[in-house]
């Protein structure tokens, strides 16, 4: 029964199945084909009681089938071929055919509608290889050159890709832009003038002063139209050493009006304060007397200590070490804990030979010892005097 279902299981759905072989097989078959299959494959072990059992018992079958991978199973093989049961209509659920039939219509109508056809899609094939060989040469005279720079012939306008144009109009277009190009470029410039500002007036006049003397030194001046007062046209060459001498003056007092006229810049550095009883430490090694520095002490911390292990221990440990003798003072624990905490003062000087993880064994947790401060209650808050009273009267 086993090899049946491996073989059938990825062909017939699984009501199908359950039904062939609950008229197949005895009930017995049926158990002992289960617990053999729960055997050889890793998983929960269900057990199936009271009426139609059997049905379940295929179900579960069923199920590991599906739901292991492939490789997990053995190869089940069959002795008596002439018992395995045929596959007929009368096993069968029609309905669920005629479904799946009217799918596969369904399909094969949207693959009509939306796929092309052999000879549809070498038409286009060939259509395309036709339009890559058939395409025009680029044309040089027919590409924007001067786009950008200012020049103002560049529009949003696309160029045509065949030449409209006639020989006698094309020869106008090439002499209006040669004349173009030979022409000096024109620069404009906007003068703004205030009528109730005295300083904006001066900045006008000397600006004015200005081109006035650049009119002088050889350049052009265009006038600008009635209507635009404000604006002035000014047509210049290249201006010798002097006028550019005047122009940086210009420049600065112009600077100088606007720090004036309008805002004025001030740069405020903050200075550092200096604290005045700062100290500073003597560097002199001249070891002549006794008049030396004390020695700085720090405080060690160390904890994780079994509770086998003595004061005596650790002290002897830490002198074959460093050659050091230090006094242990024992910390004591809020709660009961299973191992040993101390502290003990070292010299400053000593404290990268005592905070080195190569000295201390396995397991030791050691680190400078921080003294945190203890919340102060509002009775210790009080002045002695007034706690004794209190404590007198209660």
């Amino acid at each position: 029964m086993l090899a049946y279902i491996q073989n059938k299981v990825s062909v017939i759905d699984e009501d199908t199945l359950v039904r062939v072989c609950t008229s197949s097989f005895s009930k017995e078959e049926i158990e002992k084909s289960k617990l053999l299959l729960f055997e050889s494959v890793p998983g929960i072990k269900i057990k199936r009681k009271n009426k139609g059992k059997e049905e379940r018992d295929l179900a579960d079958i069923v199920q590991v089938f599906k739901s292991k991978e492939p490789d997990l199973f053995p190869i089940y093989v069959a002795r008596e071929l002439e018992r395995l049961p045929p596959v007929l209509f009368d096993h069968l659920d029609c309905t669920k055919l005629l479904k799946d039939l009217l799918l596969v219509q369904e399909e094969v109508k949207n693959i009509k509608s939306t796929y092309v056809s052999q000879v549809q899609f070498d038409q286009l094939k060939s259509e395309l290889s036709q339009m890559k060989y058939d395409s025009l040469l680029p044309n040089s005279e027919n590409v924007n050159k001067r786009r950008g720079a200012w020049v103002l012939d560049s529009g949003p306008i696309g160029l045509s890709h065949i030449n409209h144009l006639s020989p006698e109009k094309s020869n106008s277009n090439l002499c209006k832009q040669q004349e173009f190009e030979t022409t000096p470029i024109q620069f404009r410039d906007i003068v703004g003038v205030a009528e109730n500002n005295h300083h904006n007036v001066s900045a006008v006049s000397q600006r004015l002063a200005f081109v006035k003397q650049v009119t002088d030194s050889g350049t052009n001046v265009t006038k600008p139209p009635a209507s635009a007062s404000s604006v002035k046209t000014v047509t210049m060459t290249s201006p010798p050493h002097s006028n550019a001498i005047q122009n940086k003056n210009y420049k600065r007092n112009d600077h100088d009006d606007n720090n004036h006229n309008d805002w004025q810049v001030v740069n405020y550095h903050k200075k550092h304060k200096r604290y005045r009883y700062s100290g500073s430490a003597g560097i002199c090694r001249d070891n002549e007397g006794k008049f030396k520095a004390a020695d700085r002490k720090i405080p060690i911390f160390i904890t994780r200590i079994h509770n086998d292990t003595t004061e005596k221990d650790i002290i002897d440990y830490v002198f074959n070490k460093t050659k050091e003798m230090i006094l242990l003072e024992k910390i004591s624990f809020r709660y009961e804990r299973e191992y040993k905490a101390y502290k003990f003062f070292i010299m400053e000087s000593k404290s990268s030979l005592f905070l080195d993880s190569g000295l201390w064994p396995q397991g030791i947790i050691f680190r400078r010892f921080v003294n945190f401060k203890r919340k102060i209650t509002n009775f210790e808050a009080l002045p002695r005097r007034v706690r004794s009273e209190n404590v007198l009267d209660g």
